[in-house]
């Protein structure tokens, strides 16, 4: 079994429907794994492997980002504590850096892009303070270096739309698309509700940057036209952006209907989405939001609800207008409210679209996706000439 090496610099949560969970459940059933993380979240059960493997960089804050690559260098390539035969490492800059020293050393490199690289440089972008401001300047110049190592990896899986790697010149013999998925046993029990009136769902960061300002302007020209309607907007938000966008919501006249909840569980998170008449996928027209594949998306679709969803690559990859959902611009808040309004005043529609969607996403299950990846990984292993396993 080959000794396999997993750079990360985030914990895996608990959460079945993650990319993160189902990578590291992927990867451990099939290889001999060692951990090597920057944030100590714990191991969830389902994932075998042992706490000795396990390694935590050390540091806090800003200091474990900036030790976190040379650690993981030092560990695998001087000490080789773990005697890995390959390192897989995640889309985060400073796991790019670790992977592209670790395979001059002489290690198989295995690059899993599940997000945007520039991600980082996005949250940084808002922070204030000095440090902070030279902690930005420090990331987008280890993005620079970061783009020019990609293409140095053994293996590149791409779980985002192609064009990423068109756009980045990563060569394609090397890049193999896995797209995300959705674990649709976790639907098979849920319970809905009837409710009176017309229920909008948004999961995902609440911020203006993905399009809820959008949402906002969107729902105060539907709720001209429509009696009764509620919207739900359920995920993370700094203080500061949800301030902002309450009191958006309070001038548009529409606050008593917009329920910002917050982080809830997933369990709820679902919940909420099964007792819902739309959903949405507002994001603007960003290079960090262009090329994804959210895992809402396919949590939508598997509940069989309508989207209106921003006409990016990554959507219209999984959407077909009219067909698994309705498409319009980016931005475009009457388009959003048109989109709205259709499915308001059709059920006929609605069921007919979210059936459509249900069944499109059989074909992303978690079970298939992660065969895919094992099978890429197999043969980049079996393309080495050098490579033995016990």
């Amino acid at each position: 079994m080959a000794r396999l090496a997993l750079i990360w610099e985030t914990y895996v949560p608990a959460n079945r429907n993650s990319t993160r969970f189902q990578r590291a459940h992927s990867l451990t059933e099939n290889y001999d794994c060692a951990f090597y993380t920057r944030a100590d979240g714990g191991m969830p059960e389902e994932i075998s492997i042992p706490e000795s493997a396990i390694h935590v960089c050390p540091g806090k804050s800003l200091v474990s980002h900036l030790l976190f690559p040379f650690w993981v260098v030092y560990r695998i390539l001087v000490k080789d504590d773990a005697s890995v035969d390959a390192v897989h490492t995640s889309y985060h800059l400073f796991c790019i850096l670790a992977g592209f020293i670790c395979s001059l050393g002489g290690k198989i490199w295995i690059l899993d892009i599940w997000d945007h690289p520039r991600l980082k440089i996005e949250f940084l972008q808002k922070s204030e303070g000095i440090v902070w401001k030279m902690a930005l300047m420090f990331y987008r110049a280890v993005y620079v270096v970061a783009l020019l190592a990609m293409s140095h990896a053994d293996l590149i899986v791409l779980s985002l739309h192609s064009q990423f790697a068109e756009t980045n010149g990563l060569p394609g013999k090397k890049v193999v698309n896995v797209p995300n998925g959705t674990d649709l046993a976790l639907y098979d029990d849920v319970q809905t509700e009837t409710d009176d009136g017309f229920n909008i769902v948004y999961v995902g960061f609440v911020q203006p940057s993905r399009g809820i300002d959008t949402v906002i302007e969107a729902l105060s020209d539907f709720d001209s036209t429509n009696d009764q309607w509620t919207a739900t907007i359920i995920g993370p938000a700094t203080d500061g952006d949800e301030r902002q966008l309450r009191r958006f919501a309070r001038r548009k006249n529409i606050a008593e209907n917009v329920d910002f909840a917050g982080r809830l569980s997933h369990e709820e998170t679902v919940r909420r989405i099964a007792n819902s008449d739309a959903c949405l996928y507002p994001f603007p027209r960003q290079r960090v939001l262009r090329y994804i594949y959210p895992i809402k998306l396919f949590e939508y679709m598997a509940l069989g609800k309508p989207i209106v969803a921003s006409r990016l690559e990554g959507a219209t990859e999984l959407l077909e207008h009219d067909v698994t959902g309705l498409l319009v611009e980016p931005g475009d808040a009457e388009a959003f409210s048109e989109a709205l309004c259709r499915l308001s005043e059709d059920e006929d529609l609605r069921a007919e679209i979210g059936g459509n969607a249900a069944r499109a996403v059989e074909r992303y299950d978690w079970n298939g996706i992660n065969d895919r990846f094992i099978a890429a990984i197999d043969r980049c292993f079996a393309s080495q000439d050098d490579f033995e396993t016990e």
